[in-house]
């Protein structure tokens, strides 16, 4: 359980946290108490309340995860990654963000996200990508097809002018071997 002080004086509801662990080889599908749909790739972890506050909605994410926010302009929902904040009132995007791998990515399907990095703030629109280069600490925002970031969460994989290397480490997670 984590506690939360207001900073009155007075203590805070505690609010009772989840985490979700998936291994490798395997993926997950939850619904949030807000209704949000979360599908998660193999290797990852999401840490979220039960049940959400009155002000906001957070979830912490390692891995990668494909979230459908359910719409609420006056409770935005936050994914805290290791590097990165994104923020949202209503979308669907995809966010990869593993430990062993260089970047950390953002790919925005409907609706708009904000996203903190190095104290810097990137506001996307459908059909862009956000990476964030974890060694050069810069980030970088495109076009793109979003089924070459999305389509592990309909079962398969689509690669376009991907490096063996990464190949190796998408395959490795999806089905739990090491290379």
């Amino acid at each position: 359980a984590l506690y939360i002080s207001n900073n009155v004086g007075k203590p805070a509801p505690v609010l009772e946290m989840n985490k979700i662990v998936v291994p490798p080889g395997q993926r997950a599908n939850l619904t949030l108490s807000d209704g949000t749909n979360v599908w998660l790739n193999a290797c990852s972890e999401m840490t979220y309340p039960a049940s959400f506050s009155e002000d906001i909605r957070r979830v912490s994410l390692k891995g990668e995860a494909y979230f459908d926010v359910a719409p609420d302009k006056a409770h935005p929902f936050i994914v805290q990654t290791p590097h990165t904040s994104i923020r949202v009132t209503g979308t669907s995007f995809n966010v990869r963000a593993y430990a062993d791998e260089e970047v950390e990515s953002t790919t925005l399907i409907s609706g708009a996200i904000e996203i903190s990095s190095e104290n810097e703030d990137y506001e996307l629109i459908p059909n862009q990508h956000f990476v964030y280069d974890k060694n050069s600490r810069e980030s970088t925002v495109s076009n793109v097809n979003t089924e070459l970031y999305t389509s592990w969460e309909s079962g398969s994989f689509i690669f376009m002018n991907v490096p063996l290397e990464n190949v190796m480490s998408y395959l490795s997670k999806w089905y739990g071997f090491t290379y």
